[in-house]
């Protein structure tokens, strides 16, 4: 009787703690009149940075859509455009880029310049800025050697040339050049305000300015941003939307009452996520919407931590997991369960490196490197696996813990943190195993590969390297083709999954629901959004 007390009391505590979020959010005032356009969408967190050079989580990257452009951008229908250049010439050699900028502005009325973005650039490899991943440079002529070096920054082949000539020069032609500086990480920043104000992308927005479709209204923390059409954008013209108001909603249900309230006109991926529970119903409102993109859910092996710097602990666990009964049982979502670590999309030859769910193979691999470690059953220590504090996450995790436990004969722990916190704990390494979802700027499976490259990479969170996987990336670089470019690429992903620095476990499904008013919102080939060209009927 105890129990159904307690069980009624901890019911009514969430009901009431549900009911005071929703008036939280229902009660914050918004700077629009009720006449103007303005599409609302739902946050999972609330974005880390302002500088895109910066932010590694998918929600701050999705955020910089709103508030940057960059020279080029993908249009409406999904092609890679010129955007804030407004013509280029190539060498004969695709090495060398002149860009030509259009007359644009920044949020603040300044005229933006090629000194801007040959200013930000260069900035990204300072080691002292930490960057979120300035590999992204590195086929510009001597930005490897500067970044290594701290020296000849002046050297680096990013010039301007006068306020509205950019000139890019490359160690070796990249196919996919044009659509790699449309990534966040090659947008410009306001070279004027990041020297006088070098705190500008704090979140107090004192200096802060964009130069995309939208700038920042306001921001109530840990609750609402409310952006606005942004006057001095070059194609004003044509984004419809007067505004976006972006709840920050961490409960799945949450969002989901505010959504069928019609206070919400989107809510989902890639900015949030439908409750796991709910997918079975949802996905019978003609409002319901899924699309696959570019991204992998994996468990990443701290490959420092004992006892999972051993590749066959590591590999053990990775054949122990049965991916059919995930996404059948517990996520519901119809995911393609991933035997490979480049997405389909990204990789049209790739192959399966294991069998999915194969224990007796687990088994023996796992005795292997126990031998390996001296090690036995009774004397296996526990492993911690980590996780963000997610309803859906949290199933995965309890699935996962049941299998490894059931399979192998080891503890395994969990350990669930708030979003940010969880981060934090990724990026300093304290942490043995956990549940990530990795998501690529664009579609060359070149640069997915070299987020593991280096140990000491920011965005290396399995603090992973082989001198074998190193010489494969670059040998695939200056390939002459594409054919022998995809040779060298394979090559690399077999080192990688021998070494199995991460296990994966999926390619994600997204679903979202959106109102039927909000129309022409882009859904890119790697899954961000764009609102750019968004209207509401």
């Amino acid at each position: 009787m105890k129990r159904i007390y307690l069980a009624i009391i901890f019911s009514v505590f969430c009901l009431a703690l549900l009911v005071l979020q929703y008036f939280y959010f229902k009660d914050t005032p918004t700077p629009f009149e009720k006449s103007e356009k303005v599409a609302k969408i739902s946050l999972i967190s609330e974005p880390l940075s302002l500088d895109p050079r910066k932010s590694s989580d998918g929600v701050t990257s999705q955020f910089f859509n709103f508030c940057y452009d960059g020279l080029t951008r993908r249009t409406f229908d999904g092609k890679i455009e010129l955007s804030l250049a407004k013509s280029f010439k190539v060498g004969k050699k695709g090495r060398r880029y002149e860009f030509t900028l259009r007359e644009a502005y920044w949020s603040n009325g300044e005229l933006l310049t090629a000194y801007d973005f040959e200013y930000s650039w260069k900035k990204i490899l300072d080691k002292s800025f930490l960057a979120h991943n300035p590999e992204y440079m590195f086929n510009i002529k001597h930005a490897k050697k500067a970044y290594q070096s701290q020296k000849d920054f002046e050297k680096v082949g990013v010039k301007a040339e006068g306020s509205s000539k950019l000139v890019i020069t490359l160690e070796e032609a990249d196919p996919y050049f044009l659509e790699l500086i449309s990534n966040k990480s090659f947008f410009p920043i306001n070279r004027r305000i990041d020297l006088k104000h070098p705190n500008w992308s704090d979140l107090t927005l004192k200096h802060f300015v964009g130069c995309g479709p939208f700038v920042i209204k306001r921001w109530f923390h840990r609750n609402k941003i409310s952006l606005k059409k942004n006057p001095y954008y070059w194609d004003e013209q044509n984004v419809q939307l007067d505004g976006v108001e972006l709840y920050i909603i961490e409960d799945e249900m949450t969002q989901i009452s505010m959504y069928e309230s019609k206070e919400l006109d989107w809510i989902g991926a890639p900015l949030s996520l439908l409750p796991v529970d709910a997918l079975s119903k949802l996905k019978n409102s003609p409002n319901f919407g899924s699309y696959r993109s570019s991204s992998l859910y994996f468990c990443c092996f701290n490959t420092e931590a004992y006892p999972l710097n051993n590749p066959k602990i590591r590999k053990a666990l990775t054949l122990a997991i049965n991916r059919k009964d995930l996404v059948d049982y517990v996520s519901h979502g119809g995911e393609e369960i991933a035997l490979s670590l480049l997405p389909r999309t990204m990789h049209a030859d790739k192959q399966n490196y294991f069998e999915d769910g194969d224990l007796v193979k687990a088994k023996e691999l796992l005795q292997e490197g126990m031998l390996e470690l001296g090690l036995s059953k009774e004397s296996f220590p526990k492993i911690v696996y980590s996780f963000p504090n997610i309803h859906s996450r949290r199933l995965l995790a309890q699935a996962l813990q049941q299998q490894w436990e059931k399979a192998l004969g080891i503890k395994i722990s969990l350990q669930s943190t708030e979003w940010q916190v969880f981060l934090s704990d990724i990026k300093s390494k304290k942490y043995q195993m956990a549940g990530i979802t990795r998501a690529t700027q664009h579609l060359d499976p070149l640069y997915f590969l070299a987020l593991f490259k280096k140990k000491n990479q920011l965005v290396n969170y399995a603090h992973w390297e082989s001198k074998k996987f190193q010489d494969l990336l670059l040998e695939a670089k200056k390939a002459p083709d594409i054919k022998s470019r995809k040779y060298f690429i394979s090559k690399a992903e077999e080192i990688f999954m021998d070494e199995m620095p991460v296990a994966p476990i999926f390619f994600p499904m997204n679903y979202y629901l959106k109102q039927p008013h909000l129309k022409k919102v882009l859904i890119t080939p790697v899954g961000s959004l764009d609102f750019k060209w968004a209207t509401l009927d």
